[in-house]
């Protein structure tokens, strides 16, 4: 999911254009130097029209394949505000609501502390619900946040754990993997299925995917 799990685009889309975009590599080697990269790319859209793009460096540290337009990138974090625009979506349709709370909706978490149980949707998107900031050892030792029965396990064994700072601004990975799971529930669907359905699709995103960094 959002937690380690990242969403794949191409930066390349076709776009009907009436010249060739310019080749823009050349100012990004800096800016890969600078900030020590292994590679870059980046493209100018003005009004829907490509004008400029460009990719520099490799693709993996340490290896010698050149970095080209139509690689992937992991977006990382940026899935937070998609996950967000899920939640939307099922909130709109009356699956879920903002207020709807963890213990309400994870009832399969039957031992979970109390401190979760009457925090809310909303909290946990806008990091407000307590939730530690990163993910326990055990979602990178066995990835299990790669998969459905992973993510359960690590849902169930967070909300077993107390909440603290409840309210308070804490940035947190944890908390968005609590809201996803809770959107599943919801929805009867897994997290991706739901983004496609939901995003990538009626979006035109058929360059998005799935996939932990590295993989």
């Amino acid at each position: 999911m959002f937690v380690r799990i990242a969403i794949a685009l191409l930066l390349f889309t076709a776009m009907a254009r009436a010249t060739e975009p310019r080749d823009i590599a050349f100012l990004l080697d800096p800016i890969r130097d600078k900030f020590r990269v292994p590679g870059l790319a980046a493209a100018v859209i003005r009004d829907g029209k490509l004008e400029a793009i460009g990719a520099a460096g490799v693709r993996r540290a340490g290896r010698p394949e050149p970095l080209a337009i139509g690689d992937t990138f992991h977006i990382g974090s940026c899935t937070k505000a998609m996950t967000c625009v899920l939640a939307a979506t099922l909130v709109e349709d009356g699956a879920i609501d903002w207020d709807s709370t963890v213990g309400q909706v994870l009832a399969e978490v039957a031992d979970m502390h109390a401190g979760w149980r009457n925090i809310t949707l909303e909290q946990l998107l806008t990091h407000r619900g307590g939730a530690p900031a990163e993910l326990p050892a055990m979602a990178f030792t066995t990835r299990m946040g790669n998969t459905d029965q992973g993510r359960r396990g690590i849902v169930a064994h967070v909300l077993r754990q107390p909440p603290s700072n409840v309210g308070q601004f804490v940035y947190s990975n944890t908390g968005y993997v609590i809201a996803g799971r809770m959107l599943e529930v919801a929805a009867g669907a897994s997290w991706e299925d739901l983004m496609r359905q939901r995003l990538f699709e009626p979006l035109g995103m058929t360059s998005a995917g799935f996939g932990a960094p590295g993989l």
